[in-house]
């Protein structure tokens, strides 16, 4: 009759440690990134008699996690390339969106604007209301230009500032890794399950997964987790590498690691997305300025050949002038435009007779 009864009690035993299971997988049913938990059963060592073995009921061998590492794993990769392209394809549109086109109040109908006005101009240079619209035009085309540099230089801060905030998490969330290693491994070795823990480090690396691209792989022990990124391990055991920015000499910002400043190149990420606008941005802004440039140059050289409405000068006074008069006109970084051959022509006219 004992015997009986003991064989039952293991059943019931085991029943309400798999109700416990099962209630505590349908409560966190909506919990991200939690991982269902299976109870594994097996008999209880049977008890060797002159009949035989007679069976002692059944006990809990084990709870086991239920999650796929490798699938785990091919999910980090193609994370952190989709939030690397996100972040950088979420910028490049405001940066589209700075030049406002096709629009009526774009640089392109700026530019068209400021072009008919001086092809007028050249028709009827003594009218003064002509003279008028086409300064006119040069302020619309001029206030254009400069506001897209504005808003390149703000968007390029924003950017900039953005990868700090990402650095920071980063270091927040490697250090949270190395932290549940620690306590995983240690209640992993007292025989008691961590599955809740491994849950939050796996929230924690995909987190991280979206900042930068990273490579994770189980650790000798088996049970804390090696986090690999730019070449050298970023969390290994309970311990981490922080992050940091170093400004490069154009201004913008690049990723190294805090304890030695060695260059960390990021592949993938949120972080790999806001560099690569960096860059955008930068060569962006420079082909508008060398754009304005060669505007400001070509009209420049157009206007210092006309002569005044009042007719010929007084005087003369260059507008750039020159280091070393000794020097060619075309001496490399003389004069801030390319000086070319050619001839100068001076006419002198006598203001009381007129002859020339």
């Amino acid at each position: 009759m004992g015997l009986g009864v003991e064989l039952g009690l293991t059943g019931v035993r085991t029943a309400q440690r798999s109700m416990l299971t099962i209630g505590h997988n349908i409560t966190n049913a909506n919990t991200d990134g939690y991982s269902r938990q299976d109870v594994r059963l097996t008999t209880e060592t049977p008890i060797i008699g002159h009949n035989g073995t007679e069976g002692q009921g059944v006990k809990l061998d084990r709870i086991e996690r239920s999650t796929a590492e490798f699938i785990n794993s091919r999910l980090l990769e193609k994370q952190s390339a989709f939030s690397g392209d996100d972040a950088f394809n979420i910028r490049l549109r405001d940066l589209e969106g700075v030049f406002n086109e096709p629009s009526d109040f774009g640089i392109k109908n700026a530019m068209a604007g400021f072009a008919d006005a001086v092809q007028e101009f050249s028709k009827n240079p003594e009218n003064n209301a002509v003279r008028i619209q086409m300064l006119e035009r040069a302020k619309t085309m001029t206030n254009r230009f400069n506001l897209m540099a504005s808003d390149i230089n703000s968007m390029t801060a924003n950017a900039r500032e953005d990868i700090k905030t990402a650095v920071s998490e980063v270091n927040i969330l490697t250090s949270r890794v190395a932290d549940l290693n620690g306590k995983i491994v240690a209640l992993t070795i007292s025989g008691l399950a961590a599955h809740d823990l491994e849950d939050q480090r796996d929230i924690a690396l995909t987190d991280l997964s979206k900042l930068i691209d990273v490579s994770v792989k189980f650790s000798g022990d088996g049970i804390s987790k090696t986090v690999t990124f730019g070449g050298r391990e970023l969390v290994f055991g309970a311990n981490f590498l922080a992050l940091t920015t170093n400004t490069t000499p154009n201004g913008d910002l690049e990723l190294v690691f805090k304890s030695d400043s060695t260059l960390a190149s990021a592949t993938g990420g949120k972080l790999k997305g806001l560099i690569d606008f960096q860059s955008s941005a930068r060569t962006t802004k420079g082909r508008i300025d060398t754009l304005v440039s060669s505007i400001v140059d070509q009209f420049n050289r157009i206007h210092s050949e006309g002569i005044g409405t009042k007719g010929g000068f007084s005087s003369i006074t260059g507008k750039n002038g020159v280091s070393n008069a000794g020097a060619t006109l075309n001496t490399a970084g003389l004069l801030p435009f390319t000086a070319s051959s050619g001839d100068l022509f001076v006419t002198v006219t006598n203001t009381v007779t007129g002859d020339v």
